[in-house]
């Protein structure tokens, strides 16, 4: 008399899957068996079953529908057993808002998911509906070759929900990932399997730029007490939170140069234009000494930040006698009327282009 031991039994699978139907047999062992199987629209089919070393089994490639099956083999048969064919889990629908880094002081931007351009720092905050209900939803940021997961994050159901809305509040990672893919598992522990790819493109905030607007030239000869003017524009995306004035006396290798923050009032804005009477008096030079100086401009990014912005050269400032600085005023006349711009403008219209006035930082 032929037992049968063990079968696959009742299961539940994705449409398209290959299943396979196993069982094992203890007393008489036949030589061959059968699969009869009824699907669920009234068709009938048998197949016979191949012999292993592990029993009896058939592979039936690429599952349709579902269906009852019995197994025979000898004198002994099963239990009538179901395989449930379902479709796998897939996004119906995605809504995506920006929260900006606080930094920037931007109110969440509604985002189309064909749209995923978002600033470095920011969070991405996801709502989406599955096409059935699900046990785990999972958010997973991609690298370029669309494959390597470089983060991935938990989706919650949404509160009160039927387990088919779910969404979460993710950071978005600065480098590497290239796309954003959902990983879906529904009640029956059936997977998503192909998956929409969103493209994602992650944008550095840009350091701010600063430039000098006076004194017009790079090199300039001052005395000993003298004021040295100095006009500087800086600009960014997002506001500049410090402007620094850096300098040496005799500047080298072995000299370490020093640093001053100018006061900006605690104002942060995209773009400053201010100027600032630098007394030389104080930082103590003498006849013969070279001042080199350079501005940079810092910006207020607290998330992968800050930038910094730094001219490409440096400023001079020659420290020479009076009679010197008498002499270099005769011969450059003509060029400083002209850095003045059109002096029928007066003092009032030089004033407003060079900015406001401002102080160091503390004084």
């Amino acid at each position: 008399m032929t037992r049968i031991a063990k079968f696959t039994g009742s299961r539940v699978v994705a449409l398209g899957d290959d299943v396979q139907i196993h069982a094992t047999a203890s007393g008489v062992i036949p030589t061959s068996g059968k699969l009869r199987l009824k699907s669920l629209s009234g068709k009938q089919q048998e197949f016979s079953l191949d012999v292993t070393a592990g029993g009896f089994s058939r592979t039936l490639m690429s599952v349709q529908e579902s269906f009852d099956y019995v197994i025979e083999l000898g004198d002994s048969r099963t239990p009538v057993s179901r395989v449930n064919v379902r479709t796998r889990p897939t996004v119906t629908k995605v809504e995506a808002t920006q929260i900006w880094p606080d930094y920037t002081a931007l109110p969440p931007r509604n985002r189309p998911m064909s749209d995923l351009k978002l600033l470095a720092g920011s969070k991405l905050q996801l709502r989406l509906k599955a096409s059935s209900v699900l046990r785990v939803a999972t958010l997973r940021f991609l690298s370029a070759d669309q494959k390597t997961v470089v983060r991935e994050t938990s989706l919650k159901a949404v509160s009160g929900g039927t387990f088919t809305d779910w969404e979460v509040t993710a950071d978005v990672p600065v480098r590497d990932a290239v796309g954003i893919a959902f990983h879906l598992v529904d009640e029956e522990d059936i997977e998503s399997k192909t998956t929409t790819i969103y493209r994602l493109d992650v944008v550095p905030d840009k350091a701010p730029e600063v430039r000098v607007l006076w004194p017009v030239r790079r090199e300039e000869l001052v005395t000993r007490g003298a004021t040295l003017l100095i006009s500087f524009e800086a600009k960014d995306d997002y506001g500049i939170a410090k402007v620094r004035l850096n300098y040496g006396v005799n500047l080298s290798a072995n000299v370490p140069h020093k640093t001053v923050e100018l006061d900006l009032g605690g104002a942060i804005l995209e773009d400053v234009t201010r100027r600032f009477e630098w007394n030389l008096d104080r930082i103590g030079v003498t006849e013969g000494d070279v001042i080199d100086y350079w501005l940079e401009a810092v910006d207020g990014n607290t998330a992968t930040g800050p930038g910094v912005g730094t001219l490409a050269e440096h400023y001079q400032a020659r420290v020479v006698s009076e009679a010197e600085k008498r002499a270099d005023l005769a011969a450059r006349l003509d060029d400083t009327l002209r850095g003045l711009g059109d002096i029928k403008n007066g003092q009032e219209e030089l004033s407003k282009r060079l900015g406001e006035m401002i102080e160091i930082k503390g004084q």
